[in-house]
């Protein structure tokens, strides 16, 4: 019947014998098709716990398949009880499916032990998405390879596979689901994917200050490597990042902001014009939610007491002090939307860092720094009736 795509008749029959006929097919080792008619079954049926129990197992199997022996319609006599051999693999994709497919069963059905597994299935699913990060990447970059076709790391996460055994590893990620140790041992640290070692120590809970520090700074590093479009490229990268760990320790908001004002001034190459504009924080404050006042003390602490570079070299005090003025006008250009409370208090702080630098860029024989001081004292001027 099934082999005649006669497969809806049999999830409509009223027939109390279609769990035994099913279950029957598959210890005869009928295959793949059978499970997923059982599953479909239990479901339409209303037998929710049981179908998620199989959606699970299903999600699990490696290269035996765990078959069902038919008692009941009780879930409590629901067993397993027989291993059957396919030939047939599960891809790592229709793992991640049954997976979401058992937390939609597990919610509907009604037996303690099924409501349990739901944040276990979950933890699952979350794990599986890593491994489909990695088997994107990896089987975009093996497609390539076989045509010819070269991929540059540049800002793009990456992976080398061109010999035999690399690319054996990679047809690991198309099967069984992959313990995280794993995939960070053999994936993700050797082939320097920064994004999917986050990801690694957030679904782990593991929190160490260094690696995550480390990896934050390998994913900024990353973006920098190439020029065009680098602000571009940083406030994507950023936002999507954001939009997943930033109510969470794995996004250090502080450390992000003070790389990247190092990194955007050319700290880390002094013989280069600063590479982000100043406009760049702009919207960086609104793709990270950033109130101003955050923004404005983080650059006067880092300018108080971060690297020499900014108090003692032209181009860094400039750099600095150029994005100070971008972000405080920028605050100015919207401040109607502030109440006049939070508008006085944003105000206030933004005068003393404008205050600060004004007294610093006077005391330098430069013109261009004389320059901005012009620019403080309108600001200055304008803060001052706003906090007042």
């Amino acid at each position: 019947m099934l082999e005649r795509n006669k497969a809806n008749l049999i999830l409509q029959s009223k027939s109390p014998y279609v769990e035994q006929f099913l279950t029957h097919e598959i210890s005869s080792g009928r295959g793949q098709r059978y499970l997923d008619l059982l599953w479909r079954f239990y479901e339409k049926a209303g037998h929710y716990d049981k179908a998620a129990m199989l959606l699970s197992r299903l999600a699990d199997n490696e290269k035996f398949v765990l078959c069902t022996k038919f008692l009941s319609t009780s879930l409590f006599q629901f067993q397993m009880l027989s291993f059957c051999c396919f030939s047939e693999e599960i891809s790592l994709s229709q793992r991640f499916a049954y997976l979401s497919h058992a937390i939609i069963c597990a919610q509907a059905g009604n037996d303690p032990k099924t409501k349990a597994m739901i944040q276990e299935l979950r933890d699952k699913v979350e794990v599986a998405h890593i491994q489909l990060a990695i088997k994107f990447v990896s089987y975009r970059l093996l497609f390539s390879s076989s045509n010819g076709i070269e991929y540059g790391c540049g800002s793009r996460e990456c992976m080398d596979i061109r010999t035999p055994k690399q690319q054996e590893l990679v047809k690991l990620l198309d099967g069984p689901i992959l313990s995280l140790q794993v995939l960070l041992e053999k994936f993700a640290a050797p082939y320097g994917l920064h994004k999917v070692q986050l990801a690694i120590f957030h679904c782990a809970n593991l929190y160490s200050e260094e690696p995550i520090m480390a990896v934050w700074e390998n994913i900024l590093q990353s973006e920098f490597k190439y020029e065009g479009e680098v602000s571009e490229r940083l406030l994507c990268t950023l936002h999507e990042l954001y939009a997943i760990y930033g109510s969470t320790k794995y996004f250090p908001r502080n450390f992000i902001l003070r790389r990247l004002l190092e990194m955007g001034s050319g700290l880390s190459d002094r013989s280069r014009r600063g590479i982000l504009p100043a406009s760049f924080f702009v919207s960086l404050i609104t793709k990270l939610e950033l109130g101003y006042v955050d923004f404005i003390e983080v650059l006067s602490s880092e300018y108080r007491t971060g690297d020499p570079w900014w108090t003692q070299n032209e181009a860094g005090q400039r750099y600095i002090m150029e994005v100070g003025i971008a972000v405080v006008q920028a605050f100015l250009d919207s401040g109607a939307k502030f109440t006049p409370m939070e508008r006085a208090k944003i105000a206030a702080i933004c005068d003393s860092c404008v205050s600060m630098f004004s007294l610093d860029a006077r005391a330098v024989s430069s013109q261009h720094l004389l320059q901005l001081d012009r620019h403080f004292s309108a600001l200055h001027l304008r803060l001052t009736a706003m906090s007042s």
